[in-house]
């Protein structure tokens, strides 16, 4: 069991604990810590006194994560990627995504995670596994990170209520993603170049179509025409915001897919590209070397 696996939950006198472990707590599955069985929940994330970790292998989860690391650094591992998470950031674990979480023995902040249906709107492109921007900084801000927190401290505090109401804490919930996307949108901008707000509208819609069709749809003119825009007014606002072609956007896309296929799912790398649909091998093995430098098995080999 994670440090960090454990509920916070008032005591008699009305004082915040931190100490009821996880397999105890009605919210998580007994018998799989990775399963949410209700929507939601939020906890602190610190190391109890006394307290070893264990070495945690490579896992999913069935809800969207969140962890707002306040001091410590913590390693983070999504599929072959590995990464330091620094203090003062968020970092945005997305659902059904391979990944591994170790922090330092200083790290404190919070966790929440939640069911996709508990949101009043989508946070797809909050969450998108395209957008590889999975750590949010907020060194640089720190004041707005600080807010960002109080939101979090109100969550906690209605969540963990005698009479907690659940519309306030998905309220309170859905403010707290509206931050992040801003933060997220500020950040690619910087990395990028700059957009209008029409122009980061319809890419953002586009990269909710994207993480919903991109196992079927291929085309750029697939995606121009559910978002009423040309193709060419597409492809110009994805090399506006994020410097590259709609096609190739696309494929990033399924790319990110495929090596998480050749890397857990035990299928052979002509099954990978079908499942993807590609129908012809020699064609995803192309398009695979353009995107990452090596073929698919190349890429499997190396990883084994």
């Amino acid at each position: 069991m994670l440090f960090f696996d454990c509920l916070s939950k008032r005591n008699s006198a009305g004082n915040t604990t931190h100490s009821i472990p996880l397999r105890k707590h009605p919210y998580f599955s007994r018998t799989n810590p990775h399963i949410l069985s209700q929507p939601f929940t939020i906890f602190r994330l610190e190391r109890p006194p006394g307290h070893v970790d264990a070495d945690t292998p490579p896992h999913t989860h069935d809800f969207q994560e969140i962890l707002f690391i306040e001091s410590g650094n913590a390693y983070h591992q999504i599929d072959d990627e590995q990464y330091t998470v620094p203090p003062q950031s968020v970092l945005l674990v997305v659902q059904g995504k391979k990944h591994v979480f170790r922090p330092d023995a200083d790290t404190t902040g919070w966790v929440i995670r939640f069911q996709n249906e508990f949101m009043e709107f989508t946070c797809s492109t909050l969450f998108s596994s395209f957008m590889e921007l999975s750590i949010i900084p907020y060194k640089d801000t720190p004041a707005e990170f600080a807010h960002l927190l109080n939101l979090v401290r109100l969550t906690a505090d209605e969540f963990t209520a005698p009479h907690a109401n659940t519309q306030t804490v998905r309220f309170l919930l859905n403010a707290i993603v509206s931050k992040l996307k801003e933060a997220k949108q500020r950040f690619v901008t910087h990395q990028h170049n700059s957009g209008s707000g029409f122009h980061y509208d319809i890419f953002n819609q586009f990269m909710a179509l994207l993480e919903e069709h991109f196992k079927t749809e291929q085309s750029p003119a697939f995606y121009a025409e559910k978002l009423n825009v040309t193709t060419r007014t597409l492809g110009e606002i994805c090399k506006k915001i994020f410097n590259q072609t709609t096609s190739d956007i696309i494929d990033r896309r399924i790319i990110i897919e495929a090596k998480r296929m050749l890397l857990y799912s035990g299928l052979p790398v002509q099954q990978v590209g079908y499942e993807l649909g590609y129908e012809d091998k020699s064609y995803f093995s192309r398009v695979f070397k353009r995107q990452t430098g090596m073929t698919p098995k190349e890429y499997q080999e190396k990883h084994q």
